[in-house]
């Protein structure tokens, strides 16, 4: 076992980076699956802690965000090789970062699996606490990052602490624009998974309103 590679593509983490970089709607879909330990390359892990940090700022991590953020490490890191990450983009991101994630459990799981194995091997563990550790750190490694059901009231919260971060912060939209000033400002823009009503009451109208609209060519570039 100590001479197998553990489990690795670089490719593909170079291109689940990218599409984060290059769209900022890739990265609300993909954060769940990921985490760490999903990259192993050096210089992937420190891309995917820099676009997390531009990220929680409520700022966009575009190419140039994510490097003034690299750039405030201590260590330095290779800007031909950052500009090949983030000029990578595929439009089937999603099945590549599923992919990323799987490879990163398996190097956990294989790490876990080695330590016990030694523990096995040297009998100085009882057998059912070795057994009880190895089910323990099996769960955590495979329960959900992050539970994807959520009551009215935090979808609520959310949408009021999303709405007041626009606010504050010097960037307006974290989603896809509508063409409206005033409702991106306030909203962010048309987030993932968000159902949008458009209401009024009779004859205001709401088709000659909405109709002329640079929010119409815009709607349907969402999936």
């Amino acid at each position: 076992m100590a001479n197998r590679l553990l489990p690795y593509h670089y490719e593909a983490e170079k291109v689940v980076l990218g599409s984060m970089i290059s769209d900022r709607n890739v990265l609300p879909q993909i954060e769940n699956l990921l985490d760490e330990e999903s990259f192993r390359h050096p210089l992937h892990q420190r891309i995917w802690q820099a676009i997390r940090q531009v990220d929680r700022r409520g700022d966009s991590p575009d190419m140039i965000a994510v490097m003034a953020e690299l750039s405030k490490e201590p260590e330095p890191f290779d800007a031909f090789e950052f500009s090949q990450v983030a000029t990578s983009y595929s439009e089937d991101f999603y099945q590549h970062a599923c992919y990323v994630s799987e490879l990163g459990k398996r190097r956990q799981l294989i790490r876990i699996l080695e330590v016990f194995l030694a523990q096995a091997y040297a009998g100085t563990t009882d057998l059912t606490d070795l057994l009880g550790g190895i089910e323990e750190q099996l769960k955590a490694l495979f329960e959900e990052t992050q539970d994807q059901v959520h009551t009215l009231d935090e979808a609520i919260r959310g949408v009021l602490q999303r709405m007041e971060k626009n606010a504050a912060g010097g960037e307006e939209l974290t989603g896809t624009p509508t063409g409206f000033r005033e409702l991106d400002r306030l909203s962010g823009g048309l987030q993932k998974s968000d159902l949008i009503v458009v209401a009024g009451d009779t004859s205001q109208g709401k088709p000659l309103s909405v109709s002329p609209s640079p929010a119409m060519p815009r709607c349907r570039e969402l999936p």
